[in-house]
């Protein structure tokens, strides 16, 4: 299926990302946001590593230890901005690893969770992160990647 019409949905690394299919990644967040209504507008992604997640997540939320990945809503959505997400680069290749999946299918998986962060998706009680998980493997199987139903993000599990 071809992925919807997308504003500016922008993925920015600090290292090298060969043979990573960045296309599963921004086909999957354009996905998810036109299905929840907010198919125009931009989301900007950043792939980076332990240590700036750590800072980032001691910063904004108090909690000095590195995790998977961060949302920044931008708050109110007039088609600009609807925020930044930032994906630890270490943490989506140790969790590829432990999950089997490949590098690319768990960057998939985390920049559609953090894009639905991004719109107001939570994922702090069990039936949260089922609405989410739904969400997420509805995004990724519009954008042909396999859905992986077993996925949360390393918070949870």
């Amino acid at each position: 299926m071809e992925p919807p019409e997308r504003s500016e949905i922008h993925l920015r690394s600090v290292e090298p990302i060969r043979g990573i299919r960045t296309d599963w990644v921004l086909d999957a967040v354009a996905h998810a946001l036109a299905q929840h209504g907010r198919a125009t507008g931009r989301v900007d992604i950043l792939l980076t590593d332990d240590r700036e997640l750590a800072q980032l997540n001691s910063t904004y939320r108090g909690q000095p230890e590195p995790t998977d990945v961060l949302s920044f809503p931008s708050g109110e959505f007039n088609g600009g901005s609807l925020g930044d997400v930032a994906i630890s680069l270490s943490a989506a290749r140790r969790q590829a690893l432990a999950r089997k999946a490949s590098l690319s299918n768990e960057l998939t998986h985390l920049a559609v969770h953090g894009a639905l962060h991004l719109l107001g998706f939570d994922d702090r009680t069990t039936a949260d992160r089922s609405r989410m998980q739904k969400a997420m493997a509805a995004a990724c199987r519009a954008a042909g990647v396999t859905p992986d139903a077993a996925w949360e993000s390393a918070t949870h599990a």
